[in-house]
């Protein structure tokens, strides 16, 4: 009986003996690796796809799907409103204007002497006076006054000439001219839209009533703007 006692526990002593050893011989658990940063680049044909966030600035070439629906906001004022939308016409202009004075019977040559150098009639120039090519002359208002001396204006015609889009070619505008209280001053103003081409002429023509040996003359100023042909 003591001897199968002193036989076990010699064993369970070794046993003991080896849980120690192979505690102490074991290979501790590998650390965690530490944490090293990734930079993923994406080629320019397949990019990260992005919603923007408030305003954003793009530049480059945009392109847009065919159909596709487009808003487009104007940034409103201090009191909410939007801002007025305004259409300017960026046609190339030249302002003029021209002086054209027409006289008859005994008072013939008063154009000379009263508006120098003016005369009945007037060609359309081709250039403005700093190069410019002319593509149509725009006459928006007229004025003038008439001196009659035993006669009586009763009219005044300005003729224009414009062959583009138009079966008359030449045109005869009536200016009205006032009644005269004393007989001798009258006077016209007119606002128009009137177009001549360049190289055409514009022409003065007075209808009156009286005698040769009677007479008037009269001088307007022709106002307005030439369109240009940008090189």
């Amino acid at each position: 009986m003591n001897g199968l006692l002193r036989i076990l526990l010699v064993a369970l002593g070794f046993g003991l003996l080896a849980v120690a050893i192979g505690f102490l011989t074991s290979t501790p658990a590998p650390a965690a690796p530490a944490s090293v940063p990734v930079t993923v680049v994406n080629p320019a044909s397949a990019p990260v796809p992005t919603a923007a966030q408030g305003t954003t600035n793009i530049a480059g070439n945009v392109g847009i799907v065919p159909l596709a629906k487009i808003n487009v906001a104007n940034v409103p004022d201090s009191g909410g409103n939007p801002p007025p939308l305004v259409v300017r016409d960026h046609t190339p202009t030249q302002p003029f204007h021209i002086m054209l004075c027409t006289d008859t019977g005994i008072v013939a040559g008063s154009c000379q002497t009263n508006f120098p150098p003016a005369n009945s009639t007037v060609v359309v120039p081709y250039t403005t006076s700093d190069g410019q090519k002319i593509e149509r002359m725009v006459i928006e208002n007229i004025t003038g006054s008439c001196e009659s001396f035993g006669q009586q204006v009763f009219q005044l015609l300005l003729s224009t000439t414009l062959n583009e889009n138009s079966p008359t070619a030449t045109l005869y505008d009536t200016l009205p001219v006032s009644a005269s209280a004393s007989g001798l001053i009258q006077t016209t103003s007119q606002q128009t839209r009137l177009y001549a081409e360049p190289g055409s002429l514009l022409t003065l023509i007075m209808g009156v009533t009286g005698t040769a040996a009677d007479g008037s003359f009269c001088g307007v100023i022709l106002t307005g703007y030439m369109t240009t042909i940008t090189p």
